[in-house]
């Protein structure tokens, strides 16, 4: 479960960028247009949970530890 949200958490976190280039942020004040070009720059960069900042939970990463531990489940059982 944890896998597949942080799989979404990654699909949105793409498409933050996106959605704020979209978006008449030039028509705003300085101050914000500032705040708007500071979270673009650091939404360019997708992000990502961490199972102990060493594997990324994803769908991906969660359908390969299924597939290594059920072999040994299954001897066990």
């Amino acid at each position: 479960m944890i896998c597949y949200a942080g799989e979404i958490i990654f699909l949105n976190s793409k498409r933050c960028d996106e959605a704020l280039q979209r978006s008449p942020w030039y028509l705003h004040s300085n101050e914000i247009k500032q705040d708007v070009l500071f979270f673009i720059l650091n939404a360019q960069r997708p992000f990502r949970l961490t199972g102990g900042k060493m594997y990324n939970l994803n769908v991906e990463k969660f359908r390969s530890v299924l597939c290594h531990l059920y072999p040994l489940y299954s001897k066990l059982f």
